[in-house]
Protein backbone atom coordinates (compact mmCIF):
# COMPACT_ATOMS: atom_id res chain seq x y z
CA UNK A 1 0.00 0.00 0.00
CA UNK A 2 1.53 3.57 -1.14
CA UNK A 3 1.28 6.34 1.19
CA UNK A 4 1.71 8.24 -1.86
CA UNK A 5 -2.18 8.89 -2.60
CA UNK A 6 -2.86 9.61 1.09
CA UNK A 7 -0.53 12.28 1.06
CA UNK A 8 -1.83 13.73 -2.28
CA UNK A 9 -5.64 13.66 -1.14
CA UNK A 10 -4.69 15.39 1.96
CA UNK A 11 -2.75 18.26 0.38
CA UNK A 12 -5.86 18.76 -2.22
CA UNK A 13 -8.28 19.28 0.71
CA UNK A 14 -5.79 21.06 2.55
CA UNK A 15 -5.91 23.44 -0.54
CA UNK A 16 -9.64 23.19 -1.29
CA UNK A 17 -10.27 24.14 2.34
CA UNK A 18 -7.81 26.85 2.43
CA UNK A 19 -9.29 28.35 -0.92
CA UNK A 20 -12.60 29.50 0.98
CA UNK A 21 -10.58 31.32 3.48
CA UNK A 22 -10.51 35.15 3.75
CA UNK A 23 -6.84 36.52 3.22
CA UNK A 24 -5.62 37.46 6.43
CA UNK A 25 -4.06 41.05 7.02
CA UNK A 26 -0.46 39.98 6.57
CA UNK A 27 -1.39 38.32 2.90
CA UNK A 28 -2.70 41.77 1.66
CA UNK A 29 -0.54 43.57 -0.37
CA UNK A 30 0.37 46.31 1.80
CA UNK A 31 1.73 50.01 1.39
CA UNK A 32 4.38 51.41 3.20
CA UNK A 33 3.10 55.10 4.16
CA UNK A 34 6.13 57.55 4.25
CA UNK A 35 5.45 59.48 7.98
CA UNK A 36 6.67 62.60 9.05
CA UNK A 37 5.54 64.18 12.80
CA UNK A 38 3.45 67.24 12.28
CA UNK A 39 4.83 70.51 14.30
CA UNK A 40 1.36 71.83 14.68
CA UNK A 41 -0.41 68.72 15.86
CA UNK A 42 1.48 68.24 19.31
CA UNK A 43 1.81 68.41 23.12
CA UNK A 44 3.87 71.67 23.89
CA UNK A 45 6.47 69.54 25.50
CA UNK A 46 7.65 67.42 22.23
CA UNK A 47 10.22 68.38 19.85
CA UNK A 48 10.12 67.43 16.41
CA UNK A 49 13.51 66.68 15.08
CA UNK A 50 15.27 65.28 12.26
CA UNK A 51 12.79 66.72 9.20
CA UNK A 52 9.86 64.91 11.76
CA UNK A 53 11.61 62.01 11.56
CA UNK A 54 11.75 61.77 15.52
CA UNK A 55 9.97 63.12 18.08
CA UNK A 56 11.51 63.67 21.56
CA UNK A 57 9.19 64.65 24.83
CA UNK A 58 11.19 66.40 27.72
CA UNK A 59 8.36 66.65 30.20
CA UNK A 60 8.99 65.90 33.94
CA UNK A 61 6.28 63.61 34.12
CA UNK A 62 7.53 60.32 32.95
CA UNK A 63 4.65 57.95 32.33
CA UNK A 64 2.26 60.67 31.38
CA UNK A 65 0.65 60.09 27.89
CA UNK A 66 1.59 63.50 25.88
CA UNK A 67 0.57 62.92 21.80
CA UNK A 68 1.86 63.64 18.87
CA UNK A 69 0.32 62.76 15.01
CA UNK A 70 1.87 62.59 12.11
CA UNK A 71 0.43 64.74 9.18
CA UNK A 72 -0.33 61.94 6.94
CA UNK A 73 -3.77 60.68 7.26
CA UNK A 74 -4.54 56.81 6.32
CA UNK A 75 -6.63 56.59 3.28
CA UNK A 76 -9.90 55.12 3.64
CA UNK A 77 -9.26 52.00 1.80
CA UNK A 78 -6.76 49.39 1.22
CA UNK A 79 -3.54 48.64 3.56
CA UNK A 80 -0.81 50.50 5.20
CA UNK A 81 2.31 49.88 7.22
CA UNK A 82 4.43 52.13 8.84
CA UNK A 83 7.31 51.34 11.71
CA UNK A 84 8.88 53.13 14.50
CA UNK A 85 12.05 52.65 16.60
CA UNK A 86 11.30 52.78 20.52
CA UNK A 87 13.17 54.56 22.81
CA UNK A 88 11.97 54.35 26.44
CA UNK A 89 8.13 54.87 27.22
CA UNK A 90 5.60 55.01 24.18
CA UNK A 91 2.38 54.04 23.18
CA UNK A 92 2.09 53.38 19.09
CA UNK A 93 -0.49 53.08 16.74
CA UNK A 94 -3.32 55.41 15.28
CA UNK A 95 -5.75 57.71 16.18
CA UNK A 96 -8.70 59.75 15.81
CA UNK A 97 -6.98 63.56 15.14
CA UNK A 98 -9.96 65.57 16.27
CA UNK A 99 -10.74 63.47 19.74
CA UNK A 100 -7.25 63.91 20.55
CA UNK A 101 -7.12 67.95 19.70
CA UNK A 102 -10.19 67.84 22.05
CA UNK A 103 -8.28 66.32 24.95
CA UNK A 104 -5.28 68.75 24.43
CA UNK A 105 -2.69 66.08 23.01
CA UNK A 106 -3.12 63.82 26.52
CA UNK A 107 -5.66 61.24 25.51
CA UNK A 108 -8.11 60.25 28.89
CA UNK A 109 -8.19 56.48 28.81
CA UNK A 110 -10.28 56.45 31.85
CA UNK A 111 -12.97 56.86 29.79
CA UNK A 112 -12.81 53.35 28.88
CA UNK A 113 -13.32 53.84 25.19
CA UNK A 114 -14.57 56.45 22.84
CA UNK A 115 -11.51 58.02 23.41
CA UNK A 116 -10.01 57.63 19.51
CA UNK A 117 -7.04 55.47 20.15
CA UNK A 118 -6.07 52.29 19.18
CA UNK A 119 -2.62 51.67 20.87
CA UNK A 120 -0.29 49.52 22.41
CA UNK A 121 2.11 50.60 25.32
CA UNK A 122 5.19 49.29 25.81
CA UNK A 123 4.10 47.09 28.96
CA UNK A 124 1.57 45.41 26.20
CA UNK A 125 -1.24 47.18 27.12
CA UNK A 126 -3.76 48.23 24.77
CA UNK A 127 -6.04 50.62 24.61
CA UNK A 128 -9.20 50.49 21.82
CA UNK A 129 -11.61 53.13 21.37
CA UNK A 130 -14.29 50.58 19.96
CA UNK A 131 -13.91 47.72 22.47
CA UNK A 132 -14.33 48.35 26.37
CA UNK A 133 -13.02 44.96 26.50
CA UNK A 134 -9.97 45.44 24.56
CA UNK A 135 -8.69 48.31 27.12
CA UNK A 136 -5.71 47.32 29.53
CA UNK A 137 -5.88 43.81 27.65
CA UNK A 138 -2.02 42.61 27.31
CA UNK A 139 -0.10 41.89 23.96
CA UNK A 140 3.24 41.82 23.65
CA UNK A 141 5.34 44.10 25.62
CA UNK A 142 8.78 46.26 23.44
CA UNK A 143 11.77 47.92 25.36
CA UNK A 144 14.56 50.62 23.76
CA UNK A 145 15.61 50.63 20.60
CA UNK A 146 13.04 47.49 19.62
CA UNK A 147 11.10 48.33 16.08
CA UNK A 148 7.46 48.20 15.87
CA UNK A 149 5.57 47.82 12.96
CA UNK A 150 1.56 48.96 12.00
CA UNK A 151 0.08 47.45 9.77
CA UNK A 152 -3.88 48.86 9.11
CA UNK A 153 -5.89 47.07 6.72
CA UNK A 154 -8.99 49.81 6.78
CA UNK A 155 -10.89 47.19 4.53
CA UNK A 156 -10.63 44.12 7.37
CA UNK A 157 -10.73 47.18 9.89
CA UNK A 158 -7.93 45.88 11.72
CA UNK A 159 -4.77 47.00 13.35
CA UNK A 160 -1.76 44.86 13.52
CA UNK A 161 1.36 45.59 15.74
CA UNK A 162 4.41 43.50 15.15
CA UNK A 163 8.06 43.36 16.89
CA UNK A 164 10.62 43.13 13.36
CA UNK A 165 12.33 40.03 13.75
CA UNK A 166 10.03 38.73 16.14
CA UNK A 167 7.36 36.48 15.62
CA UNK A 168 4.88 38.82 18.41
CA UNK A 169 2.06 40.35 17.24
CA UNK A 170 -1.07 41.27 18.21
CA UNK A 171 -4.16 42.67 15.99
CA UNK A 172 -7.76 44.03 16.83
CA UNK A 173 -10.56 45.81 15.14
CA UNK A 174 -10.78 49.53 14.22
CA UNK A 175 -13.44 51.88 13.72
CA UNK A 176 -12.47 53.25 10.40
CA UNK A 177 -15.48 55.81 9.66
CA UNK A 178 -13.61 58.94 11.12
CA UNK A 179 -10.44 60.05 9.95
CA UNK A 180 -7.26 57.95 11.15
CA UNK A 181 -3.92 59.14 11.72
CA UNK A 182 -0.23 57.75 13.02
CA UNK A 183 0.22 58.63 16.20
CA UNK A 184 2.48 58.07 19.55
CA UNK A 185 1.74 58.96 23.00
CA UNK A 186 5.12 59.48 24.67
CA UNK A 187 6.67 59.66 28.55
CA UNK A 188 9.83 60.93 29.13
CA UNK A 189 10.96 58.81 25.56
CA UNK A 190 11.64 59.82 21.84
CA UNK A 191 10.70 57.78 18.93
CA UNK A 192 11.78 57.52 14.98
CA UNK A 193 9.89 57.04 12.29
CA UNK A 194 11.62 54.31 10.30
Amino acid sequence: MSLFPTFKSVFKMLKTMNEGQPKLAQQVEQTQIVLSFSQQYKNNNINIENDGKIAICNSPELYKNHFVICEQKIPKNGCFSFSFKIGGWVMIGVCDKQKILEQKYIAQFEQSYGHGCYLIENDGTLYSSLKIEKNSEKAFSYTEYDIVSVLIDMDQKLIKWKKLNKTENFEMKIETSDDLYPCIGLGQAWVEII
